[in-house]
């Protein structure tokens, strides 16, 4: 779970910030239509000028949602090609034949590969096979690129994304119930 969320997040940040960016312009224009009405109108103070300002959650929840929407649905709306051969997925792990035709079918993949990108966590280099990759792709492919990004960072970045929707959800509320004075 944790390679295939590091890999769509990866590939698919420019969709989900496109997606984010249509969501909100949508609800933003239906407000202006006055389509969408406001759920509250707040009285806000700033210098001492009262101003009645409308207030709705449907640009952070809309956001939220059309960023989600863009993220997965990035591989089947791909900008740039670019194809992923993930070892768990592309070689059969319970028939043992097949199985052993990915093993020696791996180097034909690593040959043509440009970059090998090493996801990993702590136990990796523990791991014989994921070693084996290593070796494998610089013999076969002297010049590719090999990068190495951590699994935790998407992972940290999907928890704080989640805190801010709840937080601004939140600030949307205390907002909406309570009078500011700023």
């Amino acid at each position: 779970g944790g390679k295939i969320l590091s890999l769509l997040m990866q590939s698919g940040w420019l969709h989900g910030l496109l997606g984010w960016f249509c969501g909100v312009a949508f609800i933003l224009c239906l407000e202006w239509l006055d389509i969408i009405p406001p759920f509250t109108i707040a009285n806000i103070r700033i210098a001492d000028v009262e101003y009645d300002a409308p207030i709705s959650p449907w640009v952070i929840i809309a956001g939220w949602f059309s960023m989600i929407l863009g993220v997965c649905s990035s591989p089947y709306l791909s900008m740039r090609r670019q194809i992923c051969f993930l070892d768990m997925t592309s070689i059969h792990q319970s028939d043992n034949e097949l199985l052993q035709r990915g093993i020696y079918s791996i180097g034909g993949c690593l040959s043509v590969s440009k970059e090998l990108r090493v996801l990993y966590s702590p136990p990796y280099f523990g791991s014989l096979w994921c070693l084996f990759e290593l070796v494998a792709f610089r013999n076969s492919n002297p010049t590719g690129k090999i990068k190495f990004l951590p699994l935790f960072l998407e992972r940290s970045v999907l928890v704080g994304a989640c805190a801010l929707f709840v937080l601004s959800l939140i600030q949307w509320w205390l907002v909406s119930v309570v009078d500011s004075d700023f």
